[in-house]
């Protein structure tokens, strides 16, 4: 019943869980296949926290903020309404960087020697 007001991210991850326990591999991989950019930054920002990789789990969730940000909705699937409610990726973060927010790009903090 609350399911379709859950976030996209959670439901997806909740469906997967779902085709798992039911034996169909391959809806589970279909579904993971289908995960919007939110959806893998937050995967990627869990990963790099697991590792203990926390400069790549800080760009990880900067890019899952601004994927939230963009979205006019996170409860409805990418695709499922009309595209042109959301924001643009490159209007988005060109916005931040204009109001001074935090760039992980900018960081010296996170540059390694090899990339300056």
């Amino acid at each position: 019943l609350l399911i379709p007001l859950l976030d996209e991210a959670v439901r997806r991850d909740l469906a997967v869980e779902a085709a798992l326990r039911d034996g169909d591999v391959a809806r589970a991989a279909a579904l993971l296949a289908g995960r919007s950019k939110r959806h893998v930054a937050r995967d990627r920002a869990a990963e790099a926290s697991r590792e203990g990789d926390f400069g790549g789990e800080l760009r990880a969730r900067d890019d899952e903020s601004v994927y939230t940000a963009i979205r006019a909705d996170v409860t409805q699937d990418e695709g499922s309404y009309d595209r042109y409610l959301d924001t643009d990726e490159w209007y988005e973060r060109q916005r931040r960087r204009t109001n001074g927010a935090y760039d992980p790009d900018d960081d010296p903090l996170l540059k390694r020697p090899w990339q300056t």
